[in-house]
């Protein structure tokens, strides 16, 4: 947008962004059950967030968050396997 304020509704996305043409999401963490944890609690999240000047990570849906809590101190992660991708066409990765 034509403003230094990413709150004041102006700003839009980085243009252009096509779908599967010049951006690919290779895992969303929408679903908590794609994800296994070692040392750490997967669960599906429970709360949204509206963060400013984060709005591209803003989320409505409660059950479209993953949660990761650490069960081994300094230790835990969570993975999630995906699919092989040629990502040599792509611009952008998420």
């Amino acid at each position: 947008g034509n403003s230094t304020d990413p709150t004041d509704g102006t700003w839009e996305a980085w243009k252009p962004a096509i779908a599967s043409i010049n951006y690919l999401s290779l895992q969303s963490a929408n679903t908590h059950t794609d994800w296994t944890g070692t040392g750490a609690t997967v669960a599906d999240g429970t709360v949204t967030r509206n963060v400013d000047q984060f709005e591209d990570e803003d989320e409505a849906t409660a059950g479209n968050t993953t949660k990761f809590v650490n069960t081994a101190q300094g230790a835990g992660y969570a993975e999630a396997t995906i699919t092989s991708t040629d990502i040599s066409a792509y611009d952008y990765l998420t």
